[in-house]
């Protein structure tokens, strides 16, 4: 899991790094004299933003998990094949006993 941790810091510090301008450019923007309209238009922003960041956030751990997943059920997939591989092997040998094809097989008493 380390790149999963290393991922993790990445984001969490393009976050952090990319919070600081966005913090700069509201005090910035902050007028006391401002109408209420613009700041009504400055909070739907961030708002916006904030739904966004939200979206990403989610996404990524979606497509984390669904890694995660995909690993985990590909290595069940192949000890299931191995399994069925065994389990048709031993079919394949029944089934030649059954019609006397394997050598050696003439004692058989057919039960």
């Amino acid at each position: 899991m380390p790149a999963t941790r290393a991922s993790n810091l990445v984001a969490h510090l393009y976050g952090v790094l990319g919070l600081i301008p966005g913090i700069a450019s509201l005090v910035a923007a902050y007028r006391p004299d401002a109408p209420w309209s613009e700041l009504a238009l400055l909070g739907a922003g961030w708002l916006a933003a904030g739904m966004f960041a939200v979206m990403v956030f989610r996404l990524a751990t979606g497509l984390m998990r669904a890694g995660e997943d995909c690993g985990r059920l590909e290595a069940e997939s192949k000890g299931l094949k191995r399994e069925l591989d065994g389990r048709t092997s031993v079919l394949e040998y029944v089934v030649s006993v059954r019609q006397g094809s394997v050598r050696g097989a003439t004692d058989y008493d057919g039960v």
